[in-house]
């Protein structure tokens, strides 16, 4: 028992490894709103909305370029599940008279790193944070729209 009281585990690293700076792509863009939603894409070939995943959804605007982001990631993985701009020409429709998800059409969506044509729909906790959402959507939308 003594043995095991005095043994103090020490281990060295084999090598040491220098810290890194991770980016995220999002350092030259401010946060227009976060939320927590649950994110869904429109499968055309099976006609059934696949989930994509749950997590903070932001909208980023990058003041230089005057563009503005749609952005989240999955909760614990942190993968991306929506990366696309926002388009004047966007619209957010109520997805099937929820008070609280939104539907629209992306252009080019490049989550999964290849650019296309995604139809997303997206679900809050309420119906405040919805409309919320919606707000700051239409507001992105004129941003871009004086680019």
């Amino acid at each position: 028992d003594s043995l095991t009281e005095e043994h103090d585990p020490h281990f060295e690293p084999i090598i040491s490894l220098p810290e890194i700076d991770i980016k995220t792509m999002e350092e030259e863009e401010t946060v227009l709103i976060q939320q927590r939603a649950k994110l869904f894409r429109r499968d055309t070939v099976e006609k059934e909305w696949k989930e994509r995943g749950t997590g903070d959804v932001k909208l980023l605007h990058n003041t230089k370029l005057n563009t503005v982001r749609v952005v989240m990631r999955r909760d614990k993985t942190f993968k991306l599940c929506a990366n696309h701009y926002v388009a004047r020409t966007d619209c957010l429709n109520l997805f099937y008279g929820s008070d609280r998800a939104w539907v629209w059409t992306t252009m080019a969506d490049v989550s999964d790193n290849e650019p296309k044509v995604e139809i997303l729909a997206i679900k809050f906790m309420n119906a405040d944070a919805a409309k919320k959402w919606k707000d700051k959507f239409e507001e992105a939308k004129a941003i871009v729209s004086k680019g």
